[in-house]
């Protein structure tokens, strides 16, 4: 919620394989930020399809399918009407409510993601939870 304390650490790719490539480095980051020995890494693969995503992508006849993910068609969504995809991101951001976050804080989870806003259906409900 909100003014809840929050410590966040945004790299780079650069910085990330930097970061990882000297042993003792994340422990140090760990220490310097004073977060706990976490058990548990939460990886969100990129997960497309949102109604977000959907929304940025090319429409009328100069949308192609070349670039597009597999199985992704302009102007369709996966559901057959909007509501259901509504609901479908609603159910989700519950779920990371409900299930995942509560998970993550009682493990120290850290959790990686994309940050690009709307490019991740997981880590945008996560956010959004």
């Amino acid at each position: 919620g909100e003014g809840m304390p929050r410590k966040l650490l945004f790299l780079t790719n650069v910085q990330a394989d930097l970061l990882s490539s000297t042993p003792g480095n994340i422990s140090k980051i760990f220490q310097t930020l004073d977060i706990p020995k976490p058990k548990l890494v939460i990886n969100f693969l990129q997960s497309l399809g949102a109604t977000t995503w959907y929304s940025t992508l090319p429409t009328g006849s100069g949308a192609s399918t070349a670039c597009l993910q597999p199985g992704v068609v302009p102007e369709r969504l996966l559901w057959e009407v909007p509501a259901q995809a509504s609901e479908a991101e609603h159910n989700l951001v519950r779920f990371m409510q409900m299930v995942l976050i509560p998970l993550a804080v009682e493990t120290n989870a850290v959790v990686i993601g994309c940050a690009n806003r709307g490019d991740c259906m997981l880590m945008t409900a996560f956010s959004e939870a």
